[in-house]
């Protein structure tokens, strides 16, 4: 027969093996949380570069068709002569998405140099007519607000947090995710080049936009579009023209420009259409431009 005394003792024995329980289960999840973690992290990070590989694949069928061979779009807004900084900027985002709500305030969600009004509607960029065949999701009378809602979900990085380093001021003061501000999480590569000798302040690409697909030489190693978070992660900003319209962050909380890490770690779409996941080695200073250029060229 079980007495009170060795009652107590049972109980007392169960209350030390609860607690031993509760030690290995918190035991066990401060080893497994932090791998559930990576697991989600590296599952975003291959959905973005599923994206890019998706966007990349789709620049090559748009290259096929067009007349030009241009891999990354012309958009139908863009005019090539006298080259505004404006112009410029939005040639590495007019190539597909949707409408940006972003842009200098007050205002900026309607009257954004990356939305309806401006010519960059959902519509107007080209390569969504190769990937959305069947249209958009989403309002069938679009409006320039309305725009920046339907879902264009191949041009969103699902970690794109936005503003992260070194890249334009007015991203960074807008608090949007590049998805939202510009209307795609991926930036072309669009550059240029411009010349002191030429008072026109006009502009030549030095990258493979308005380039044929066959001219390039290397399409393996030609950069097509990259994560916009890693689109300045080149240069310390040292050139003028780029301070005037660009800034550090101002808090500790980008302290590196990555989505997917702090660090240098980019998603990268090439021109053969392959992605791959990059570490960049770092930073240098960028050229001074001349200063016999022209003001117009000097602030492009």
């Amino acid at each position: 027969m079980e007495t009170p005394k060795m009652r107590a003792q049972r109980r007392a024995l169960s209350l030390v093996e609860l607690l031993i329980i509760i030690s290995v289960v918190a035991l066990l999840m401060v080893i497994v949380i932090p791998s559930l973690n990576k697991v989600d992290y590296g599952s975003k990070q291959q959905r973005c570069a599923a994206n890019l590989h998706g966007i990349a694949m789709a620049s090559l069928t748009y290259a096929a068709d067009d007349p030009n061979e241009n891999a990354i779009p012309v958009a139908p807004s863009e005019s090539w002569g006298r080259k505004s900084p404006v112009s410029v900027r939005l040639a590495n985002y007019a190539y597909g998405g949707r409408s940006g709500r972003g842009g200098p305030a007050p205002a900026a969600e309607v009257n954004s140099p990356y939305g309806w009004d401006a010519g960059m509607g959902s519509d107007h960029r080209p390569l969504n007519h190769v990937i959305y065949k069947s249209g958009f999701r989403g309002p069938a009378d679009r409006t320039p607000l309305s725009d920046t809602r339907i879902d264009a979900a191949i041009y969103q990085c699902p970690c794109d947090n936005g503003f992260a380093g070194y890249h334009y001021k007015e991203w960074r003061d807008s608090r949007l995710t590049s998805y939202d501000h510009f209307g795609t999480s991926y930036a072309a590569n669009a550059t240029w080049i411009a010349s002191d000798a030429d008072d026109s302040c006009r502009m030549y690409s030095n990258s493979p936009y308005l380039r044929p697909l066959s001219k390039l030489l290397r399409p393996e190693s030609t950069v097509l579009y990259i994560e916009n978070a890693g689109r300045y992660c080149w240069t310390e900003g040292s050139s003028p023209a780029l301070t005037a319209s660009a800034e550090k962050p101002s808090s500790g909380k980008h302290d590196g420009p990555g989505w997917h890490s702090v660090g240098w770690d980019f998603n990268v779409a090439f021109a053969d259409g392959h992605v791959a996941y990059l570490k960049f080695k770092g930073r240098e200073p960028a050229p001074a431009l001349p200063a016999s250029l022209p003001a117009c060229c000097a602030t492009t």
